[in-house]
Order: structure tokens, then sequence, then C-alpha cells
């Protein structure tokens, strides 16, 4: 009978030593972590922009249009400023003048202008042209596009609307 009573004493020890040591941990872990949405944008200042031309054979200048771009892609990535078409009149298209283009960094120390100046040359077809810039980490910078109608001879224009659109286009490096 002391053999069962020694027995179950030893048994229940044991249970309550396997139990005690399985309940009582002495560290463990808990991780935090912030997730941060992907961010990529780009945003012309106003949809419009109108300049009443002086009537003179100067250039015509656009006030500079502030651009606002954001990439949080580690890697960077790539900004470009186009245009559609020269100057183009909006009701009879044979009247046409060249566009400029100027493009530097306003702030955002992120970022670099690849290509900081480009004109079109209607004459020889050439409407398409850009202004470029990247950057190749994480950030925001507010572009100066600068824009200019070329002018030859203001009495050679007919009266009206030219019009020339930029569409700025952001991509991931």
């Amino acid at each position: 009978m002391n053999r069962k009573i020694i027995a179950f004493a030893f048994t229940a020890i044991a249970a309550f030593s396997f139990a005690t040591s399985a309940q009582a941990q002495t560290t463990d872990i808990e991780t935090f972590r912030v997730v941060i949405a992907p961010l990529f944008s780009i945003n012309a200042p106003a949809p419009l922009v109108t300049l009443p031309h002086d009537e003179s054979n100067n250039d015509q200048i656009f006030p500079p249009q502030t651009w606002l771009v954001t990439s949080n892609n580690a890697a960077g990535a790539f900004v470009s400023f186009e245009t559609d078409q020269a100057f183009t009149h909006t009701a009879n298209t044979s009247y046409k003048r060249d566009a400029s283009l100027g493009l530097s960094i306003a702030s955002g120390n992120a970022w670099t202008v690849t290509l900081g100046a480009a004109q079109t040359n209607y004459a020889t077809g050439t409407e398409n042209v850009a202004v470029t810039a990247e950057s190749d980490r994480a950030g925001a910078a507010s572009f100066l596009l600068d824009v200019r109608f070329i002018e030859e001879t203001f009495t050679d224009l007919a009266a009206g609307d030219y019009e020339m659109t930029v569409t700025g286009t952001l991509t991931a490096r």
C-alpha cells in the first residue's frame, strides 16, 4: 500500500511539475509594424493657363507653373512633361507657333533635372518634345515648368486662340 501512495505522490508531483513548467513562460515577443501605402502622384497647377498676346514680335512668356510630384518608391521615379503639339490655332490648324519648355526644381532634394529645355519645330514636324527629371529614392518635388510661345512675326498670326497641352507623366524606376 505504501508503494501505491508513493507512486501516486510521485505521479502527482511529476504532473504538477510538467504543468507548471509548461505554463511558466519567461520570455515572449510582440512585433509592431507600420505599413506605408504606395504614394505616386503628379499634380498640374491649373487645367488652363491663358495669356493675352502683347502684340509684339517678342516671345510670349507664361508665368512659371508649379507642378507637384510625389513618389515613395524606394528606387525612385522618372517624370516627363511633354507637349502634344506646337501652339496651334484652335479653328484653323494651319496657323502655328513653336513652343518652348524649361524645367527646374523649386524644392525637393531627391530629384535631378535630366533634360531642362526643349522646343518644338513645327516647320520640320517636331511637335512633341519633353523635359525630364528623375529621382533615385523616395521623395517629393515642386517643379517649375516654363512655357513660351515662340513668336515669329506678330502681324502674320490669325486672330483667335492658340493652344498647346503639356502632359506630365510619372513612372516608377
